[in-house]
């Protein structure tokens, strides 16, 4: 994988996102200007919506330089490049500034430790070619943040600076703890600790070097009930471990990470560029040791006030299965940790069992603003059930799989049984929205009931032979009679019952049941109907996100390797955004980082197009359709993923029967 490099760009370029799923920075063009920082488990009150919402926290990394006397400026510099090297999730900035007696060159170097979670690391290095007089101000900067200082302490030991921030409306509070160390050539440093910074100045002599390593600590208090002083426990331990060591071994984590990348044979390289980004940005956004689930923006954004979707359990947790399984059964015991809330969520509306929220924070709670109808897009508990099964058949854990998940299957199952209304048809789901949000209150949506079914049919096997008080046999029978809504003039299966296209954008919600959840329908001519109609409206939504990184799958499947490559380019590298190769949510935005559609790739090149569907039996059978790349492509390979405690390879070459998966073991 490569390193992004940007040179002397204007202002409007979106800060580059720095993250390690428990920390996020959004880091600007300039160690002299103020940057956003969050992180997960700190919430905020959002007065808009008066909800709870993902908090923007003090930037920790504040810094104001002077030399000579004179402050220093972004603007000042005579040139100007940052660098993001995605191997090790590193963002180097430099800046030459031409001064009254010389040159200075200024370096930064940020990053968030994938092996120390709670530790952002940076070093700064100011090099001159003539004798020069510097000032630094190192702190921790609120402008702009809504909250307060609790509490402020100076230097314990040799931490320089601890502080306890409040969030605005008290909903949470936050430990801030960090070190400096400092290293002159040859002249002597003098180090004062003031008000939530600490000053330095020095001299530089000509060719010589002044280096600043800073540690930082930051501790939600959904994590320890005094993060404050936690936090001052672990930026101590870092310090004595030391930066270079924290460094060593944060590359250490993103190499054993990258063996799971996905590599992309005959591509080319823009393509093999952008899946890595793709990796890198969902893994930067993911880490077992978070506190919570990853919403759509990950740390970047209070985008829908960072509350948490589907799209986690259906996009992003498929790929974190075989790349990082131990971030997949953190994300699903979040969600089961908060089943009393979906329990109480569903007996409100009348259902019986556990009906998982549509926007959710931090207690399970159902968050969405009242102005949106989408509370009823009641598919979010199928998602999150197919995503145990998933778990299931994949990661293994029985232990975990019995006293985590199954409790969770067999709520959303008995929410299922009392949702469903039984008529002359079979079983209809009536009164929903389904994933196309522009349409409300319909019934029998295709994507809704088949993943119910799938979720009756998946729990079914799983219990068969249990002492759970659910019988697999009642599942069984209402999956076999779940309405499926097939236009009988078109031969295809309608997004809901009654629909008929009127023009405008066609949401191919439907195919979403075939990928990724895995549908086959039992007449092999609906199945390629459903699949040509849909795509043959393609055009109409290639522009939204979500869906559109699967067509190419959909195209794939139908054996059209010209509009598989066609659509990957119009439904996910048309998102794609310079200069880091991030991912907006919509084309017509700049705003990063989405990562609802760079997930969506992925998952599409491991599972979708190599044909991958894990069940309860052999991973080496898994392969159950021809490999059909787009056009150009060879091979989709993986070194080694994770299945059931294993390490495994994964190749998909274009034309071959069935993708292999080989034990590395």
């Amino acid at each position: 994988m490569r390193s992004r490099t940007m040179t002397n760009c204007g202002p409007e370029v979106p800060h580059a996102h720095v993250s390690n799923g428990v920390i996020g920075l959004n880091v600007p063009r300039s160690p002299f200007l103020s940057g956003e920082a969050r992180v997960a488990g700190s919430y905020e009150s959002c007065e808009e919506y008066d909800s709870e919402a993902l908090a923007q926290v003090p930037y920790p990394l504040a810094l104001c330089c002077a030399v000579d006397g004179r402050g220093l400026s972004e603007r000042g510099a005579a040139t100007w490049s940052q660098t993001y090297d995605f191997a090790c999730g590193e963002l180097r900035t430099e800046l030459v500034y031409s001064v009254s007696t010389g040159k200075l060159v200024v370096s930064d170097v940020v990053f968030c430790s994938r092996s120390t979670p709670s530790i952002m690391a940076r070093r700064l290095y100011l090099r001159a070619d003539a004798p020069l007089s510097v000032r630094l101000d190192f702190f921790i900067d609120i402008e702009g943040v809504r909250g307060d200082f609790r509490d402020a302490y100076g230097e314990h030991g040799d931490v320089d600076w601890t502080v306890l921030w409040e969030t605005v409306g008290g909903r949470s509070s936050l430990g801030i703890s960090f070190r400096l160390d400092i290293t002159a050539s040859r002249a002597p440093v003098v180090r004062r600790v003031e008000e939530a910074r600490v000053r330095v100045k020095s001299e530089i002599d000509r060719g010589g070097e002044l280096v600043v390593s800073q540690l930082v600590a930051m501790v939600p208090d959904t994590l320890h009930r005094e993060p404050h002083w936690q936090a001052l426990r672990l930026v101590r331990a870092a310090t004595w471990r030391g930066w270079d060591d924290i460094r060593e071994n944060n590359r250490h984590a993103w190499n054993v990470l990258w063996r799971s990348r996905v590599r992309l044979m005959g591509a080319g390289e823009r393509w093999q560029d952008v899946a890595d980004a793709a990796f890198f940005y969902l893994h930067a956004a993911a880490h077992d040791a978070s506190p919570y689930s990853i919403p759509p923006y990950g740390l970047s954004s209070t985008a829908y006030n960072g509350h948490i979707f589907w799209d986690t359990e259906t996009f992003m947790l498929p790929v974190l299965l075989f790349t990082s399984p131990k971030v997949a059964s953190n994300l699903l015991r979040y969600r089961a940790e908060r089943l009393p809330a979906a329990r109480a969520n569903a007996a409100l509306s009348g259902y019986g069992g556990a009906m998982f929220p549509w926007e959710r924070g931090s207690d399970g709670c159902e968050l969405t603003p009242v102005f949106a109808p989408t509370s009823e897009e009641h598919h979010v508990s199928l998602d999150v059930a197919v995503a145990c099964l998933q778990y299931a058949y994949v990661a293994g854990d029985a232990s975990f799989v019995w006293s985590v998940l199954v409790p969770l299957l067999r709520d959303v199952c008995c929410w299922i049984m009392s949702r469903c209304v039984k008529t002359e048809r079979g079983y209809e789901i009536r009164h929903v929205v389904g994933i196309d949000e522009g349409i409300v209150d319909i019934d029998n949506n295709a994507y809704t009931n088949i993943a119910a079914k799938i979720v009756l049919e998946g729990t079914a096997r799983l219990i068969e032979g249990s002492d759970l008080d659910v019988d697999p046999g009642a599942l069984r029978a209402v999956a076999r009679e779940m309405f499926i809504p097939v236009d009988a003039e078109l031969g295809v299966i309608v997004k809901h019952d009654r629909y008929r296209y009127a023009g405008g954008p066609c949401n191919a919600e439907t195919l979403a049941a075939f990928y990724p959840l895995g549908y086959r329908h039992t007449d092999p001519a609906v199945e390629a109907a459903t699949f040509d109609y849909h795509l043959g409206l393609a055009d109409t939504v290639l522009h939204l996100p979500m869906l559109s990184p699967l067509f190419g799958v959909w195209a794939a499947r139908r054996g059209d390797r010209g509009r598989s490559l066609d659509f990957f380019t119009r439904g996910f590298m048309d998102f794609v955004c310079d200069p880091f190769d991030s991912f907006s949510e919509w084309r017509s935005e700049t705003r990063p980082l989405f990562l609802t559609n760079p997930a969506g790739f992925l998952g599409s090149c491991i599972y979708g197009l190599s044909g991958l569907v894990p069940d309860a039996g052999d991973p080496q059978a898994w392969g159950r359709f021809p490999v059909v790349l787009p056009e150009g492509w060879d091979a989709v390979e993986v070194e080694r993923i994770w299945i059931r405690g294993r390490p495994a390879s994964l190749r998909a070459c274009h034309g071959a029967q069935r993708a292999s998966v080989e034990w590395l073991d």
